[in-house]
């Protein structure tokens, strides 16, 4: 009697594609609406599991919306080249058909014929669907994906104006709109109240030294990296971190809303949510601005007094600087690894470590070295690499050809 066999059964090979469109959990703590990550990836295990398919390779977007298309979803689109450039699978799990992607029929039919073309046969879901790819001629399919397509654009519309209302409502009353509380304060129920005393007082310090001391954004970003104190990030202050905070009026206790309306759907113009599409021409009505709403944490005179300073230095601010030289973004600073950019002096280019002018002049040293010494030094880096190059190309031809040198040399001198 022949032994039975006990080798499993291969098998067929698949990927899964995970995206939340939230990234992290909410302010109080709590886990979003969305399933997470690691619930989508568990799900998805076992209905591989069960169907006979052995996941290879996961993809994963996380925080990112399903309507961005291309390289803003990176893994979706290494997906999609991945599929065309080496296609060791024949189908893809994902939680729902939405988290594939939300965008219209028209834009995701033609990543549906790639996948296709590629050798994809099969799009399972968890909650137990199948959209069969593979076959162009099974029209009812196709219908199937356009109405379930078209139906989550439908609901992303509708949660797009649902959230618009939301907002418009909670700005008019004085209330958060979601988002994090910026520098300095927290959230309070539905408003903002002053946070960390250690915070209040950079805040104060920031407001004081630019309004009273004339100081620039650059030697406060200097004076508070002296004294070590961590920006809202956790690394250094800059300019830019400084302006952050100037431009900020609910440190005088005022909310604003909606000083750039940049909805995908919807936007807000003098109260009332309109559609996109109608949109012809903003008047600049959206700004939605409500007074002592919650507790100050600088007077609001000192406010105004800064704010009337920013709007005088805006027409004064630096050239940007050129980004046509050759090593721009290139060089980095030995002592401090930031980049180095260019300055013109006396007819000769130089490039000048841009830390001073970034986190203050204490951050680095101002080193500079002419572009005139660096180039040769480069070109000639530059020219040993291409030879390595020709030499592995080279010696690869050698390897891989089947005729003899003798007979090459009488090719040459023939040719």
């Amino acid at each position: 009697m022949a032994e039975r066999s006990s080798k499993q059964p291969e098998l067929t090979p698949a990927v899964g594609y995970l995206r939340k469109s939230t990234k992290g959990k909410r302010p109080d703590g709590r886990e979003r609406q969305e399933k997470s990550i690691s619930q989508q990836k568990t799900e998805i295990k076992k209905l591989a599991k069960r169907l006979g398919y052995r996941i290879v390779d996961w993809y994963a977007d996380e925080g990112i919306s399903g309507w961005k298309m291309g390289h803003g979803r990176p893994s979706y689109d290494r997906l999609l080249h991945d599929a065309e450039s080496n296609s060791n699978f024949i189908a893809i799990f994902v939680d729902n058909l939405d988290r594939l992607s939300r965008a219209t029929p028209f834009k995701v039919a033609g990543d549906l014929n790639r996948l296709a073309e590629a050798g994809v046969a099969d799009i399972f879901c968890a909650n137990g669907d199948r959209y069969h790819i593979k076959d162009e001629h099974n029209y009812g399919e196709v219908f199937r994906i356009v109405a379930v397509l078209m139906g989550n654009a439908e609901y992303s519309r509708q949660l797009g104006r649902r959230v618009a209302i939301a907002h418009r409502n909670n700005a008019m009353q004085g209330k958060m709109t979601g988002g994090v509380p910026p520098y300095g304060m927290r959230r309070d129920g539905d408003h903002y109240k002053p946070g960390p005393k250690q915070e209040v007082q950079v805040v104060r310090w920031i407001f004081q030294w630019y309004a009273n001391e004339r100081c620039s954004a650059n030697e406060i970003a200097n004076r508070l990296n002296l004294k070590r104190i961590p920006a809202f990030s956790g690394g250094k202050w800059c300019r830019q971190s400084v302006f952050d905070i100037l431009d900020r009026e609910s440190y005088a206790g005022t909310l604003t809303w909606n000083a750039r309306s940049q909805g995908r759907f919807w936007y807000t113009e003098n109260g009332e949510v309109k559609d996109v599409s109608s949109r012809e021409k903003t008047s600049g009505n959206g700004l939605i601005r409500k007074e002592d709403v919650h507790e100050p944490v600088i007077d609001p005179s000192l406010w105004q007094r800064a704010a009337q300073r920013r709007q005088l230095n805006r027409f004064q601010q630096r050239k940007p600087r050129s980004t046509t030289t050759s090593l721009c973004r290139v060089l980095v600073c030995g002592h401090c690894g930031e980049y180095m950019h260019a300055f013109r002096k006396r007819g000769h280019t130089y490039y000048r470590c841009d830390s001073p002018g970034r986190f203050g002049k204490d951050a680095c040293g101002y080193y500079s070295v002419a572009e005139s010494k660096l180039l040769s030094r480069v070109m000639a880096a530059l020219g040993e690499e291409v030879n390595g190059l020709l030499e592995l190309r080279t010696a690869d031809s050698a390897l891989n050809t089947n005729t003899k040198p003798k007979s090459t040399r009488k090719r040459n001198w023939r040719t």
